[in-house]
């Protein structure tokens, strides 16, 4: 999917912000699920990733994935393009208009939430950039928040090359593990 790369990238983007890699690993935690294992993990002087995946997957051959992205930063630029990044490459390979939607998480949070969600059936596996993953039908669930600490961007994304993404986006299904995934962000700041 988007993984590795081009998330990796929009955490270089805050090379502004000045922080040492142990202050920007303590901003947010998550409490994993059971049965899933931290495949993948880089950090800088700005910025950390820590991708998830289910035990027994790998980073290049998996159903779902959970990616949390940090910053000191708070700057609204870096919010903005953490929010963008995930509809913008999988927005570009999906042959025909992706169902996506976007909202404010909770309108009584003190710190700026935005949920992202999009969801496309006809990927272009060709038109995929080196070292990045396309699979058929792809769905990606973003939660960004500025907090008191910084910037986060917690992804839950599943693909599968038969089951329809748009369907899976529609219904709900992975809305309650994503629910639960935020919950424990949020508790841990």
């Amino acid at each position: 999917m988007i993984k590795l790369k081009y998330v990796f990238m929009a955490c270089m983007i805050c090379a502004m912000c000045s922080t040492s890699i142990a202050q920007a690993a303590e901003q947010v935690s998550i409490k994993v699920p059971a049965g899933w294992i931290k495949a993948y993990e880089a950090e800088n002087k700005t910025s950390t990733i820590r991708e998830y995946i289910k035990k027994g997957e790998t980073l290049k051959n998996w159903s779902e994935m959970i990616t949390l992205v940090q910053t000191k930063s708070k700057n609204k630029q870096v919010f903005q393009q953490l929010v963008n990044i995930a509809p913008r490459v999988i927005g570009k390979r999906c042959q025909k208009k992706a169902v996506s939607d976007a909202r404010t998480f909770d309108k009584n949070l003190k710190e700026l939430a935005l949920v992202v969600e999009i969801a496309c059936d006809h990927v272009n596996t060709k038109n995929t950039p080196p070292g990045v993953v396309a699979y058929k039908k792809e769905m990606l669930r973003t939660f960004t928040a500025i907090s008191p600490t910084g910037i986060y961007s917690l992804q839950l994304a599943w693909h599968d090359n038969k089951k329809s993404a748009e369907a899976k986006l529609r219904n709900g299904q992975n809305k309650s593990l994503f629910k639960t995934l935020i919950k424990s962000a949020l508790k841990s700041y």
